[in-house]
């Protein structure tokens, strides 16, 4: 198989291994198409198969004791998810749901967890990869915890923005987006959004939100 014809080639946790390990999990792989708003990976089950985004979005959430769902992250093209609870035989944490059609590569565990056990390099980027994984749930974790619902909302508007003009388009959706991701309702949320633009914390446009301040400002306020 020709290395730019590898599917596993577009997928970040693979940069740095060879293109031997790529056509090994290549070939113990399918390709499948899947609809909106499948799920993929049930909280609390034992997962048997990794997954990899070869197209468009998924979310990964859990639910809170009062039912409510909390985004814990966006997944893209690219991103992967079932390896730690796949290989360890550990009920996952939390769900993944497909946010639209999209096309997912799968490998079978212990095809997976064969090649693991038997290839340095693909044990040292996936631990690598599960330490960068902790950090970002750790700080996810944290933002949940602020007291105030605004630095809450101006956190999750920060992921949502452009890196370069720090714009977000704001709609109903986006809304219960925003409410998934840090734990609260969507009504919290439009009342949120009104103080930060009453403070001049942030501009609203139609349905475009400028960002005027930082989540530092906002925190130390």
């Amino acid at each position: 198989m020709e290395m730019q014809t590898n599917p596993l080639r577009n997928v970040p946790l693979f940069n740095a291994c060879s293109r031997e390990i790529l056509d090994e999990l290549t070939s113990k792989s399918v390709i499948r198409s899947v609809h909106k708003n499948t799920i993929l990976i049930m909280e609390g089950d034992i997962p048997h198969s990794i997954y990899f985004l070869l197209e468009v979005a998924a979310r990964v959430f859990c639910e809170n004791k009062y039912g409510k769902e909390i985004t814990l992250q966006e997944l893209g093209a690219g991103d992967s998810f079932g390896k730690l609870a796949s290989l360890y035989k550990h009920p996952s944490l939390a769900s993944v749901i497909t946010k639209s059609e999209c096309k997912i590569l799968i490998i079978h565990a212990a095809d997976f967890e064969k090649l693991y056990n038997n290839r340095s390099e693909l044990t040292e980027v996936l631990s690598q990869q599960w330490a960068n994984k902790i950090a970002r749930l750790s700080h996810h974790l944290k933002v949940i915890a602020l007291e105030s619902i605004n630095q809450r909302v101006y956190w999750a508007l920060e992921r949502y923005s452009k890196l370069d003009e720090r714009l977000v388009r704001v709609s109903r959706a986006t809304h219960k987006e925003l409410a998934n991701l840090i734990g609260c309702s969507r009504e919290s949320v439009s009342r949120a959004l009104q103080e930060l633009k009453e403070s001049g914390q942030i501009k609203i446009e139609g349905n475009l939100v400028i960002l005027c301040s930082s989540l530092d400002d906002i925190m130390t306020a």
